[in-house]
């Protein structure tokens, strides 16, 4: 059953966020295409200012549902009806805050731009309407939790699709008739609102528990620990938050906002990826809590190296795919223009390979509620991204900025995650992780030279070219990990599941 929702949250998921990636980068072409590159820019930046702003929320979440699965485990209705009220409680106090703290800082807006666009009109009422649009996604969307913490994240996925898909094309259609961003921005605070009232109804009908009104108390201890949680969860998330939503910004202030405007391309790229793979993971957490809970020591050990073989080929592919595939893809799309000079493109996939490998360790250090032991390494890695992406960023443009988020990757995080997921939660040292990672980069090093070796042998050009390049990076990257690892038992494991999946697809 928990490899089974696994699976149905992963599909759907990704069925869903590939409608989504797909209209919504329709949208940013018209965007760009009827509005210009300031207004794409401009986009960029407040969406990640926005994020930032809405860090307080991040850490709610995981100690909420860390502190369910329990109760949902045990069917424990009268724990689970006090979580579900402090829950909303903290929800709604966050969005009072986000948007409190969002108006104290329009009059601050020139600060994070270098030079003020002087043909956009209304900016701090468009700043105001992305503080709005954070603040109302709180009042509703909490009960989204119980429905991850249940394995039915499915759920949550597809009325996100729908409610996005409908938005992009009244976006697009607003651009095309009226070419006014205030409206366009209307139809999103619109779109978030109905979507999180949907999910509160969908969570509603499928766990009538939700509507209950009556009143129970958690126990000193449960609340302490949730209280412990959100404060370590906010910890972490506030270095996840720096390390990936804070540039844009960076090179707003340092560099302009034009330049902002040929990064978020790539961003938009490095994002939609990021967003399938980070669903997948959110997808399959409430899976890895459960077996925490009933699994034996050896078969959560041996579930962590299946997912970090299977969090190393996602993102080793995914990351040749942008480096070999990006620029050609955004020529084709925006222009020659806009695309970055090939060392800028290497440090941005290398980034999101940094990133993306720590997912395997994160979702199991999370799915446990290890999350208080290394609160002070999101700290630090915030204040060294933040200093040495604004002092590179002066002297190397975007490039510094993305070797301050490469640094402080490798100097804190890819070593104290590891150790503490290891320490407390494996009891073991992690010297296996370690090799196995330096292993997997030397992999991802070799595929990313000859898929971009053997694509350059290519002469053709235009759309059939870049379709050609396409087959080749779906074939020589693979060939090369399944001639490296095929061997071993995380490759056949995975293998054997795939396999097993479609036959079973295939006999249905």
């Amino acid at each position: 059953m928990r490899s089974e929702n696994s699976i149905k949250n992963v599909v759907v998921t990704w069925i869903g966020l590939a409608f989504v990636a797909i209209f919504g980068y329709i949208e940013r072409m018209v965007l760009a295409n009827i509005l210009g590159e300031v207004y794409l820019g401009l986009n960029g930046l407040l969406s990640n200012v926005i994020t930032v702003l809405s860090l307080a929320e991040l850490g709610v979440g995981p100690a909420i549902t860390y502190s369910l699965y329990k109760p949902i485990s045990e069917n424990d209705e009268n724990q689970i009806k006090a979580l579900m009220r402090l829950y909303k409680n903290f929800y709604v106090i966050i969005g009072i805050v986000v948007l409190a703290i969002g108006l104290l800082m329009t009059p601050f807006l020139p600060f994070l731009i270098k030079e003020m666009p002087t043909n956009v009109e209304h900016i701090y009422l468009i700043f105001v309407l992305f503080v709005i649009n954070a603040s109302v996604s709180y009042f509703f969307s909490y009960k989204a939790v119980f429905i991850a913490a249940n394995q039915r994240y499915y759920l949550y996925s597809a009325n996100h699709a729908i409610c996005y898909v409908i938005m992009y094309l009244v976006q697009i259609f607003v651009l095309i008739t009226t070419r006014n961003f205030i409206i366009f921005l209307f139809v999103m605070v619109a779109t978030t609102f109905i979507e999180n009232f949907r999910i509160s109804k969908i969570a509603d009908r499928e766990y009538p528990i939700l509507k209950s009104k009556e009143v129970h108390h958690i126990d000193e201890d449960t609340k302490k620990t949730i209280k412990v949680n959100v404060f370590a969860s906010i910890g972490h998330n506030l270095g996840n938050v720096v390390l990936n939503s804070t540039d844009n910004i960076i090179i707003s202030k340092f560099v302009g906002l034009v330049e902002t405007a040929y990064y978020t391309n790539y961003v938009l790229l490095t994002a939609t990826l990021n967003t399938f793979l980070n669903q997948a993971f959110s997808s399959i957490v409430a899976s890895i809590g459960n077996l925490i809970v009933e699994g034996t020591e050896e078969q959560k050990e041996d579930a962590f190296y299946l997912i970090y073989f299977v969090d190393f080929w996602i993102y080793s592919f995914c990351s040749v795919a942008l480096f070999v595939l990006a620029s050609p893809f955004i020529t084709l799309t925006f222009g020659s223009n806009f695309i970055l000079s090939l060392p800028v493109v290497t440090v941005i996939c290398w980034n999101f390979y940094a990133a993306g490998m720590r997912q395997a360790c994160n979702s199991f250090k999370q799915a446990a509620g290890l999350l208080i032991q290394d609160v002070h390494k999101a700290y630090i890695e915030a204040i060294l991204n933040l200093g040495i992406s604004i002092v590179l960023a002066q002297k190397l443009g975007i490039m510094g900025v993305l070797l301050g988020t490469l640094i402080s990757i490798y100097a804190v995080a890819f070593w104290m995650e590891p150790h503490v997921l290891f320490k407390y939660g494996f009891k073991k040292k992690p010297w296996k992780y370690y090799g196995l990672y330096l292993l997997y980069f030397l992999t991802y090093g070799i595929m990313s030279a000859l898929t971009y070796w053997t694509v350059s042998m290519i002469s053709i050009s235009g759309i059939a070219g870049f379709v050609i390049d396409m087959i080749v990076v779906c074939i020589v990257p693979n060939v090369i990990l399944l001639l490296i690892w095929g061997w071993t038992k995380e490759c056949r494991q995975f293998l054997l599941i795939m396999f097993n999946i479609v036959k079973k697809k295939m006999i249905k």
